[in-house]
């Protein structure tokens, strides 16, 4: 699933910059621009929520299965230098755990599936750098801000050798770096890296678009 959603960004990316876009051809474009939406779509490494599973004494941990997580950014140029944006996150992921009973002078196992579901939402601001480092058709930006995510357990192991449903919250900070590069005036290759305990990590696919109005005044005027 993971290899087949990198395999189609890929795609995306590589048909996009092969597409005549009309803001590059009439207009001059920069890595980053005030005023601009940003979406965002891609998938994250390096889940904590894995990562950092923890069982009861009485339990076992087996093997952790499923997919990686995906999110959806959208992402509004407020400044010259500032962006802010919102994130919409989803992971599921089985965590397969065992637990062992001792009866009639035998010693058996019993094999648990907690099917576990993540969503979260983000808010953030980025400081946008190319004051500072200029690399052409690339935006480099760092941002904070808060993660709330929704946590949901199917069948999570409980003190007394049962398991049952459980919903819980996080709240957490979000501190990130990244990076645009884009092929065209429209489209971009995504990458950030930092502390978001959903994703470490996150690579993606990024495409711009404006009002109507920026839109008017990127084309040439007609005679």
């Amino acid at each position: 699933m993971r290899h087949l959603f990198l395999s189609i960004l890929l795609l995306a990316a590589f048909a996009s910059a092969a597409q005549t876009d009309s803001t590059a051809t009439h207009g001059k474009f920069h890595p980053y621009e005030k005023k601009s939406f940003l979406f965002t779509l891609g998938v994250g490494f390096a889940d904590q929520y894995r990562t950092e599973l923890r069982l009861p004494a009485d339990f076992k941990n087996d093997q952790v299965t499923g997919f990686a997580p995906i999110f959806a950014r959208l992402e509004y140029g407020l400044t010259k230098h500032i962006s802010i944006a919102f994130t919409a996150m989803y992971d599921n992921f089985y965590d397969n755990y065992d637990q062992l009973f001792y009866g009639n002078g035998e010693t058996f196992k019993r094999f648990y599936t907690d099917d576990v579901r993540i969503f979260g939402g983000t808010v953030a601001g980025y400081y946008h750098l190319d004051k500072y480092i200029q690399v052409r058709n690339m935006d480099i930006f760092a941002g904070g801000g808060l993660s709330l995510n929704n946590i949901r357990h199917s069948s999570a192991p409980q003190t007394d050798s049962m398991s049952t449903i459980v919903f819980s919250h996080s709240l957490n900070l979000y501190l990130k770096v990244g990076m645009r590069y884009f092929l065209s005036a429209k489209t971009a290759v995504y990458a950030d890296l930092g502390y978001e305990k959903q994703s470490i990590l996150n690579i993606g696919l990024s495409y711009r678009f404006y009002k109507r109005s920026k839109i008017a005044a990127l084309l040439p005027a007609s005679k």
